[in-house]
């Protein structure tokens, strides 16, 4: 069976407690396992404790968040699948292999802001969707609008005869929302293509 390899990327901030023992349970499991610790921004001992260990860190010169930290560790793994690439892989029929990862309670405290990082995430999952399925985006926010805009015509036609310039807009932006969606579509499937 060939060897295989996997990168575990541990962002740590202010983790000096805890960075030891994550990383020795980790070397027990499996010692082919790249592991690369992203000290971010520490004001404690992280850096010297995780440097102390032997593993690849790299450091921060402050904290830059969770998510920076990630994408860091990332860029600097040997083999790294990332979500966008898992994604890719998945929209486009190949096989991937789940390697389950046993974890253990932190003994820090979590950085991670719910509204803030929430935000932030809940823009990068529509990103990703937009990346390899627009419609998912603008067909909703399409439908949306034009029955808004349908119900306004209505009403402006029963209640005053008149069509309002408001509802009139609405309709129009349902329009062009839902041919830049094809537009974003086309865009999607000839990248796909010219890749394959």
């Amino acid at each position: 069976m060939a060897k295989e390899s996997l990168s575990i990327i541990i962002p740590a901030y202010n983790e000096e407690k805890g960075i030891d023992a994550t990383i020795t349970k980790l070397k027990v499991m499996n010692k082919d396992y790249e592991i690369i610790v992203i000290d971010d921004g520490s004001t404690d001992n992280t850096y010297q404790i995780a440097k102390e260990t032997g593993v690849k860190i790299i450091r921060h010169p402050y904290n830059k968040g969770y998510g920076a930290a990630l994408k860091t560790g990332v860029r600097a793994a040997e083999f790294s699948f990332t979500t966008t690439l898992t994604l890719a892989m998945v929209k486009e029929g190949y096989n991937l292999k789940y390697v389950p990862v046993k974890t253990f309670w932190r003994t820090g405290k979590s950085e991670v802001r719910p509204f803030r990082d929430g935000f932030r995430f809940i823009l990068l999952i529509l990103g990703t969707i937009n990346l390899f399925s627009p419609l998912k985006i603008f067909l909703p926010i399409a439908l949306i609008l034009s029955i808004i805009g349908v119900i306004d015509i209505l009403h402006g036609i029963i209640c005053y005869r008149n069509i309002s310039d408001p509802a009139l807009l609405l309709v129009l932006s349902t329009i062009l929302i839902f041919f830049f969606g094809l537009l974003a579509e086309c865009r999607v499937y000839l990248l796909s293509k010219s890749y394959r």
